[in-house]
């Protein structure tokens, strides 16, 4: 295998950093507030630190003291430091219903004609086509996606192809535009309260139990999954399944803004791109870490690629015969260490749709690097070549250390893609 590039070993250099930096955090337990995730230090610890305001306080330096936010009638922003030019970014009213947050049905009765569902009128929930008495799927796409895109593109038609299930896309595309990704986050909360109030109507005029109803969220979608939580009224969700749950401005100590084990009865978590466009520190009651952590073979050191194989793997588990297969380990530095091994491992724990609500912990699996990913109980090549990479990233680690830290090569805020 050749050598790592100098790109390749910058964009894993700070990911790899911060695992140092968490090496006394067993995976296993709840983690602690410090030290932080990335490099942002905010000094404010209540539920109001995704607040634009406040990073351009943050990030801003006296050249960027003229930056406007929300400024203008129309209230959009012109720019931000560090984040390029925001023109053209929404600034919603905080009220729901919002025209900025839509809600379409599929079934397989409907097939690709879907159904729009509106809390302003009733009616659309109540006398829509559902396949009553079936699960709910509730999927949500994160930064510049839309109800066909990612995640909706792969596990739509996966949840319909396997039965059929009621599968609800929630589209908050005006709110989540290129470049608007600071904005985005901000209007994470707005959309998780929409969002809370179609399920309570639902579960209010009877067309679905809140048992039956499963929450998956993308990237910035599955940080709204988990703010859903903050606002539902009728009860507590069965299951949110984040899938690469959105890192940057999302290293809070307080959990409300964020996904965490608290937001359903079962939370799990898929990472894929953890510590760089994804959460590095556990999520949910059963996390699963894949391949490196960081990077995703068949991708190429490509973030995006990266990212979005959490949603590509979870759409293949639905109806896999493999499977995917996790092994526990005490923590990420014991597993990049290759101190222990799906061979070690006690149990194995399976991931994805079929996963077990009972199950706890911190799990890492291997995929394959092209469709089909799943690799079911067949990990012992998987294992070896994984310590080959890991290995030459580590040699690699020292050369771009200093770079890393100094902030040249910050996660981009791109798409979700």
């Amino acid at each position: 295998m050749r050598a790592p590039s100098r790109t390749m070993s910058a964009r894993a250099a700070a990911p790899l950093l911060a695992l140092l930096l968490v090496a006394a955090v067993t995976l296993g337990g709840a983690p602690t507030p410090t030290p932080r995730e990335d490099a942002i230090d905010f000094p404010d610890e209540d539920n109001e630190v995704l607040d634009p305001r406040k990073v351009v306080d943050l990030l801003g330096e006296e050249d960027y003291l003229d930056v406007l936010v929300g400024g203008g009638e129309d209230g959009k922003w012109l720019s931000l430091p560090g984040f390029g030019i925001f023109d053209g970014c929404i600034n919603p009213p905080a009220e729901c219903p919002n025209s900025n947050v839509t809600f379409w049905l599929y079934t397989r009765e409907l097939g690709g004609e879907p159904e729009q569902l509106d809390v302003a009128v009733p009616e659309s929930i109540e006398y829509a086509r559902w396949a009553r008495g079936k699960p709910v799927k509730v999927l949500i796409h994160g930064y510049t996606g839309n109800k066909d895109y990612s995640p909706n593109t792969e596990i739509r038609p996966a949840y319909l192809n396997y039965s059929d299930f009621n599968v609800i896309s929630v589209d908050w595309s005006p709110l989540a535009p290129s470049p608007c990704y600071v904005q985005a986050t901000y209007n994470v909360a707005l959309v998780g309260n929409c969002t809370a109030q179609l399920l309570d109507e639902m579960v209010r005029l009877g067309v679905a139990a809140l048992e039956d109803i499963h929450v998956v969220g993308f990237s910035l979608g599955g940080q709204v999954a988990g703010n859903i939580a903050n606002y539902l009224r009728s009860g507590t969700l069965t299951r949110i399944t984040g899938l690469d749950p959105a890192l940057p401005l999302f290293t809070t100590i307080s959990t409300s803004p964020r996904l965490d084990a608290s937001d359903a009865r079962f939370v799990d978590v898929i990472h894929t791109n953890a510590g760089w466009k994804g959460k590095l520190l556990p999520s949910g009651h059963l996390d699963f870490y894949l391949n490196s952590i960081i990077q995703q073979p068949g991708c190429s050191w490509d973030s995006s690629c990266d990212h979005a194989r959490a949603p590509a793997y979870f759409a293949e588990s639905i109806a896999s015969p493999q499977g995917f297969w996790g092994f526990s380990c005490t923590s990420i530095i014991s597993f990049y260490t290759g101190l222990c091994s799906p061979g070690d491992a006690a149990e194995m724990v399976l991931m994805g749709e079929h996963a077990n609500s009972s199950a706890r912990g911190v799990y890492f699996a291997y995929t394959n690097p092209t469709f089909p990913f799943a690799k079911g109980h067949d990990l012992g090549e998987a294992v070896e070549n994984l310590h080959n990479a890991t290995s030459q990233v580590s040699g690699a680690l020292g050369e771009t250390a200093l770079n890393a830290t100094s902030g040249s090569h910050r996660p981009s805020l791109h798409h979700d893609n």
